[in-house]
């Protein structure tokens, strides 16, 4: 939709540029106020065709980023849910693995300990040098000492702070992108009062609105060259 109104802007502003042409050719009595006028149409027309191909541009990468965005949120939850799943497990195992070590069943305990993950043996590790049996200030069980870290969570967690990057840079993408249809309009503004001034009688009243023409066009340049450049 914001490139279909771009398009037709364009068209106006072509349109408006060809009657101009025509009447300051024709009908201006000032040669350097036609040489200004032109030289201010023709840098209003090409600003407004830059700032609509750029509001182009800026729209595709916002495209880009949610996209981005959204599969990194996908990944996220799917991380998160296996993480879950990897927990329940680990923890039934856990279970079954206390009652056998408190029972002192060393070929059961063996047991539910050869199934578990690396990240699993390493806490029940450090849990039982702890000794959990006498020492009543351990950890009630492994999944609770610092040492288990599920590396699911942690992808989840990345991935989801990267999702929160590529929605930024997708709000980014949007102001920019909101930013050059302003400029558009501020350039056909430009051709609107060029086109007025061509209307007066009065040489005064031309000038008058050259030197506005000139000042607004003047501002906007130096804004534009604030903007940043999408090479999409």
């Amino acid at each position: 939709m914001e490139n279909n109104n771009n398009s037709e802007l364009l068209k106006e502003n072509t349109k408006a540029v060809k009657m101009l042409y025509e009447k300051l050719s024709g009908k201006s009595k000032s040669k350097a106020y036609e040489i200004l006028a032109a030289a201010i149409l023709s840098l209003a027309t090409v600003g407004s065709a830059w700032c609509a191909y750029q509001s182009s541009l800026w729209g595709g990468e916002q495209t880009f980023f949610l996209a981005d965005a959204n599969r990194s949120g996908r990944e996220a939850s799917e991380n998160s849910v296996q993480a879950v799943q990897r927990k329940s497990n680990d923890g039934i195992l856990i279970i079954q693995f206390i009652e056998a070590y408190r029972k002192g069943d060393k070929e059961l305990s063996e047991f539910y300990y050869s199934k578990f993950n690396q990240n699993l043996k390493t806490a029940t590790d450090e849990w039982i040098k702890t000794e959990p049996l006498k020492n009543i200030q351990s950890n009630s069980t492994p999944l609770t000492m610092k040492s288990y870290v599920s590396d699911l969570e942690k992808k989840s967690e990345s991935l989801l702070i990267k999702a929160g990057e590529y929605m930024e840079k997708a709000q980014n993408a949007n102001k920019t992108s909101d930013l050059y249809v302003l400029f558009t309009v501020l350039f056909a503004s430009v051709l609107f009062i060029i086109g007025i001034g061509t209307t007066f009688e009065s040489i005064n009243l031309k000038k008058v609105s050259l030197t506005l023409a000139a000042v607004l066009i003047t501002g906007i340049i130096i804004a534009l060259t604030n903007m940043p450049v999408s090479r999409l």
